[in-house]
This record gives structure tokens, sequence and C-alpha cells, in this order.
């Protein structure tokens, strides 16, 4: 493996991470679009904003792991132990 292939790894994900970020820069135009002009789009603005917005979803969803899809299990495949050490603000005197 060695060094060209920790190179074109490492190109890869960056590759992946320039593109999710531009999908989301392109999903924040999209808001900010309907943010400020919701008043007066047309049902046709609308359809083709919701359309762009559905397509970079779709194009997100393939840079970004689905956490749904991730399966989480403690030591030798068993069950997770959760321990919560502070919930919230309460303090005890």
């Amino acid at each position: 493996m060695g060094y060209n292939h920790n190179k074109r790894v490492r190109r890869e994900a960056l590759r992946e991470e320039l593109q999710a970020k531009e999908y989301l820069r392109q999903l924040d135009e999209i808001d900010k679009e309907i943010t400020e002009n919701w008043r007066s789009l047309s049902s046709e603005n609308t359809s083709a904003l919701r359309l762009k917005a559905d397509i970079n979803f779709k194009r997100l969803s393939k840079c970004l792991p689905d956490l749904k899809a991730i399966e989480h299990s403690g030591d030798d495949g068993g069950g997770l132990k959760v321990i919560i050490e502070q919930f919230g603000n309460k303090t005890t005197e």
C-alpha cells in the first residue's frame, strides 16, 4: 500500500468533503431564496427550488454516511451500557 495509497485515500476524502460542502452551500442558497422571496414565489419557482433541493439532498447522502444505518454494539457484539454522569444543570449540595 504505502505512501501512494494513503495519498489517494486522502485525496478522495478531500474530494468528498468539498463536494458535500458545495451541496450544503447550494442548499443554503435555496433556503435563503425561499426565506427572502416566499411571498412572491410562483408555484413553478417553488417546484424548481424543491427539485433542486431534493437533488442536492440525494447528492449529499452519497457523500455523508447514513447515521440510521450505523449499528452500535458493545464488547464482543453485545449490548451497550450507557452511563449518564451529568444530566441537565441541576446541582446537588
